[in-house]
């Protein structure tokens, strides 16, 4: 995003981590997120949500599991990744 450091004092993403193609992919926009803003809030579909198993543009289960911290997994190749503004674990 072409803003500067701590631009905004909070950035809300409303489903859109979970159309991204990759976890890294998620993680890079993590990072942006937590670049441009003092406070992220996410909001996401959960996997008891029948929209978000029939809805064919949702490549990852995002899930917000701690301060700061995403559960996120590949639905297609598997895996699971735990992502940190500033990397994946």
């Amino acid at each position: 995003m072409p803003f500067a450091a701590k631009q905004f004092g909070a950035v809300l993403s409303s489903h859109l981590l979970e159309h991204l193609p990759t976890p890294y992919d998620c993680a890079r926009a993590w990072d942006e997120f937590h670049r441009v803003a003092d406070t992220v809030f996410v909001s996401l579909p959960g996997k008891d949500s029948i929209m978000g198993w029939l809805a064919p543009g949702h490549k990852l289960w995002v899930q917000l599991i701690g301060s700061g911290v995403l559960k996120v997994e590949d639905r297609k190749h598997g895996g699971s990744y735990l992502i940190q503004a500033g990397g994946m674990r």
